[in-house]
């Protein structure tokens, strides 16, 4: 190789390293906005997350106390039931002993216990319909934060959504 050809390489080269220095000096700002955008993604997803979290605790504890509510007013109307019979069946033996003065009472007797029973019947079904909602209420606002955040993700961050979630769901 030549002098002439080594100098012109050279110029060459110079040229090339002062192009992509160039090229490199262009896209600091470009990946500092890109750090800055990931950070900020980041963030609201874990403040999503957070937020999340805290509302489907509540939901399941509030679920849970309304099962354990259900339970209790369950346990109560089978005692009811039981308590039920056994009056049935004690005011049918005395009925037979006692069969005019106790048509009266036992009527009463019955009523009594039927509003009873009917009441404990409301109430577990009032607290099946507020766990039902509770556990809907949770499912909803699992799938609301879901939409925020790929819809934010969306318009702006696509790029990280692939590295946040794995994949790309619509909506």
């Amino acid at each position: 190789m030549t002098a002439e050809m080594m100098e012109k390489e050279k110029a060459q080269l110079r040229e090339e390293i002062a192009r992509l220095n160039a090229l490199a000096d262009s896209l600091r700002p470009v990946c500092a906005n890109y750090q800055n955008t990931f950070e900020e993604a980041l963030d609201l997803k874990c403040r999503s997350c957070m937020a999340f979290d805290s509302a489907a605790t509540q939901a399941r504890e509030e679920l849970a106390a309304t099962c354990s509510e259900a339970e209790t007013v369950h346990k109560a109307l089978e005692d009811s039931n039981r308590r039920f019979l056994k009056i049935k069946e004690t005011i049918e033996e005395r009925q037979k002993v006692l069969a005019p003065e106790l048509t009266t009472f036992s009527t009463r007797a019955l009523e009594a216990l039927d509003v009873e029973k009917q009441a404990a019947e409301r109430e577990v079904n009032r607290l099946r319909v507020r766990a039902k909602q509770l556990d809907l209420k949770a499912t909803s606002l699992e799938e609301e934060v879901q939409r925020v955040v790929r819809r934010l993700c969306g318009r702006h961050f696509l790029p990280f959504y692939y590295f946040l979630w794995g994949s790309l769901e619509t909506e």
